[in-house]
Formats: structure tokens, C-alpha cells, sequence
């Protein structure tokens, strides 16, 4: 799915219309606005999706890791042993 998939045409349309607007709505650039407009979109999005990817890494890098202090054991019925202690880091 690309950042085009994600914008609506009303989206699209508010923003283009808000260019046209802030420019002194001058005639005949309509296409113009339109491409700016969906430029601005992808580009706010991709921006929110780093900010979202750079707070995951940073809540993964933050989270303790547990320490195991040697390697489970299996006992009857193929459960792990209960008595193995684990740490975390």
C-alpha cells in the first residue's frame, strides 16, 4: 500500500483548494495546486510514520530484556522446568 492510499481525495481537494487560496487564487494552475497538494500530504505522512517508527525503537530499546541464567530445561509433559529463574537486565 503506498502514502496515495492512505490520502483521500478530500484531502487532497482541501489542500489544493487552501494553496490556490494562500497564492491570491490565481486562474489556471489548478494542476499545479493539485500536484503540490498531494506532495504536502505524502510528505506530512511519511513524516508522522517516521515519528511513529522512531517511538517504537526508542520504547524497544528502553524495555528490559530478560536475562536467562542457563538454558531451560524440559521436564515431563514437555513443560519447562518452574524453578528456573529469570532476570531481568
Amino acid at each position: 500500500m503506498g502514502l496515495d492510499q492512505l490520502i483521500s481525495i478530500e484531502q487532497i481537494k482541501a489542500r489544493s483548494y487552501a494553496i490556490w487560496n494562500d497564492e491570491g487564487r490565481l486562474d489556471g494552475h489548478a494542476e499545479e495546486y493539485w500536484f503540490r497538494a498531494v506532495a504536502e500530504l505524502e510528505d506530512e505522512l511519511e513524516h508522522a510514520w517516521l515519528m511513529v517508527l522512531e517511538e517504537k525503537e526508542n520504547a524497544e530499546l528502553a524495555m528490559p530484556h530478560p536475562v536467562i541464567s542457563e538454558a531451560p530445561h524440559r521436564c515431563e509433559a514437555g513443560r519447562i522446568d518452574p524453578n528456573l529463574v529469570y532476570r531481568a537486565a
